[in-house]
């Protein structure tokens, strides 16, 4: 059996369970979509939990009352000053003004945010070991790089407890979908192995495993 759990005209989109199963968290059209709302699976109204304004996206859980999303620190003073003028030029491609994506965390207690990562380029994507220690994650260098491939993405691992972080995975092209083991002692993640690697070619992907306690990676034998 199919139950309807929210009503209106409003499009509830990206659920997901609260540690206990007993609280379902989604973001929603309405309010202008930056809220975060929470309904229990028991029934009720959804609720509101916290607004914000500068985006939400990719939320990953860190422990039963934290989790970590990406978003940004809002608009610059530069963007400020072309609102303010009323500006309509669309610039292309402006490096120099490139809204950076960083990983944060809410507390769903304190109410609070806070920042996780002090990348100097976009936050493509990222992952969570299962005891909240760990992160691994993408950074974009170029607003081209859709269109020719270069330069290559940087991968980073960082502890989270003390913010310290590490350049990984150098010399692969393309790895991602990086799991963390249940075991929180490394993770497994897919790498393309083409002819024209400068140029990230077209290729099959293989599977890897990286071991955090020697921080060094191998390809997986699938037979």
């Amino acid at each position: 059996r199919t139950i309807q759990l929210t009503n209106g005209k409003d499009n509830d989109f990206a659920p997901f369970f609260s540690k206990d199963s007993e609280t379902i968290y989604f973001l929603s059209s309405r309010d202008k979509g930056k809220k975060l709302w929470s309904l229990s699976i028991y029934g009720g109204e959804a609720k509101e939990v916290h607004e914000f304004k500068d985006g939400i996206s990719n939320i990953q859980w860190l422990d039963e009352n934290t989790f970590a999303f990406i978003s940004n620190d809002g608009k610059t003073l530069y963007e400020q000053e072309l609102k303010e003028k009323k500006d309509n030029v669309v610039v292309v491609e402006d490096e120099a003004h490139w809204t950076k994506n960083r990983v944060y965390q809410f507390n769903l207690k304190e109410k609070e945010v806070t920042r996780l990562t002090e990348n100097d380029y976009p936050i493509t994507t990222y992952s969570l070991s299962k005891d909240g220690k760990w992160m691994v994650y993408s950074t974009r260098l170029s607003r081209h790089y859709a269109s020719d491939g270069l330069p290559n993405p940087k991968f980073y691992l960082q502890n989270i407890a003390d913010g310290t972080r590490t350049e990984i995975l150098e010399g692969l092209q393309t790895p991602y979908n990086f799991q963390f083991t249940a075991d929180h002692k490394g993770f497994y993640f897919l790498a393309v192995l083409s002819s024209n690697p400068e140029w990230d070619g077209a290729g099959v992907s293989q599977v890897y495993y990286y071991d955090l306690a020697s921080k060094n990676y191998q390809k997986v034998d699938l037979d």
